[in-house]
């Protein structure tokens, strides 16, 4: 735990290790070290443990069901249930939808997604990139018109996380036709069940299937499915993205990894030797180590910041950008650790589940990890991206 906390953060998070040390399913646990994929019921167990105790959203106010937690505790609380070993629980309800409802939501629309989304009633996606925008979402095509009373929608939407089982999809679209760039835009609840939604699958390099590309031909939702002012919905969606590039610092699974590694160092043998006796080995795994601290300390010095309501500006792209730079140096040194036994590399093993002790050594499931995560350096905004957009508002280069 780090020292820089205030008394009242430490005293918090003891509570909080305490109570899910208790609270946390063996089975469970042992099924996420385990890097085994849980099935669908298997993911709701710890959810719903936390809806039970008021704390399904961490994030949100209490006069809309949450505990009310300030942004370091909800930070400390991101970290310590992950590095305890639950299960990652999907980030986009909680972190985007709801922000957004609370804050440009009709009150006919707080009053039925809030409810359901607090108690995982509901998975959603989110439609933002597309095949020809890249990064740039402000040149997205994917086009919403008006008739009569309903929203006409055409276009297509990739990378979208979840949408093969997700019930509503929060869609940024263009409803003004005559403007460009940022202007024109609108987030619309489209039901991923409306006529002329097809979802297509993108497996990833290690077999598994989170990813997919959505097509929207002619699908029609009510004109009141639009969150907020029609055409207005940049700043909100810059504001909510600045947010979630927080949660892409993955503190948590890095400190997890980084556990992981010097376990394994501690265990595989070079020549008659365990592997973290090298001093050369020992010295990475040290940087690995300073540069979670480095991560941590950015990541405390702005959730700082924003209590007191000070502008970041373009900060969290640093927290971005170095967290999966981070994440994937010690899964680096993991790889390093596990050598040949990697090699027999095989993500149908480790998308099906088998003995996870065995699949680790004969099917690669730790180079799974390593070559998995390198989806971080493009989810969310790539690190080109980030850099450039450092330079213009950090640096002010042109």
């Amino acid at each position: 735990m780090t020292p820089y906390l205030s008394v009242d953060d430490r005293q918090f998070a003891e509570m909080i290790s305490a109570w899910v040390a208790e609270a946390l399913p063996d089975e469970i646990r042992r099924k996420v070290f385990a890097r085994e994929v849980l099935s669908r019921e298997e993911y709701f167990v710890w959810p719903h443990i936390l809806r039970e105790k008021g704390w399904s959203m961490p994030s949100w106010p209490k006069e809309y069901g949450g505990p009310g937690w300030t942004l370091m505790q909800q930070h400390l609380f991101s970290v310590i249930t992950t590095v305890a070993g639950a299960p990652y629980i999907e980030s986009m309800p909680e972190k985007l939808v709801g922000p957004l409802l609370i804050g440009a939501g009709s009150e006919a629309q707080k009053r039925f997604y809030l409810p359901r989304i607090l108690n995982f009633e509901d998975s959603w996606c989110q439609g933002c990139s597309e095949p020809n925008a890249g990064s740039d979402l402000t040149s997205l095509t994917t086009r919403a018109d008006l008739v009569g009373d309903e929203w006409v929608i055409n276009g297509t939407k990739i990378w979208t996380s979840n949408a093969h089982h997700s019930r509503w999809m929060l869609c940024l679209l263009r409803t003004d036709q005559s403007q460009k760039g940022s202007r024109g835009l609108s987030q619309i609840i489209i039901p991923m069940d409306s006529p002329g939604i097809s979802v297509r699958p993108i497996r990833s390099v290690v077999g598994e299937h989170h990813f997919n590309q959505v097509f929207l031909d002619d699908v029609r939702v009510p004109y009141e499915n639009v969150v907020g002012k029609p055409g207005d919905a940049w700043q909100d969606t810059r504001r909510l993205l600045a947010n979630e590039r927080f949660n892409f610092a993955r503190l948590g699974q890095s400190k997890w990894h980084l556990t992981r590694l010097k376990g394994l160092a501690a265990s595989e043998m070079d020549g008659r030797q365990p592997i973290i006796q090298d001093p050369v080995f020992r010295a990475r795994i040290a940087e690995a180590e300073i540069a979670i601290d480095a991560l941590e300390m950015t990541t405390l010095r702005l959730l700082e910041s924003e209590s007191r309501n000070r502008e970041v500006g373009s900060a969290p792209n640093i927290v971005k950008l170095q967290g999966a730079e981070v994440e994937q140096q010690i899964l680096e040194l993991i790889v390093d650790v596990v050598g040949p036994y990697g090699t027999p590399f095989d993500g149908v093993a480790r998308v099906q589940g088998e003995d996870p002790g065995e699949a680790a050594r004969r099917a690669g499931m730790l180079v799974a990890d390593y070559i998995e995560d390198r989806k971080f350096s493009i989810a969310g905004g790539s690190s080109e991206m980030q850099k450039n957009m450092m330079a213009r508002h950090q640096l002010e280069l042109k």
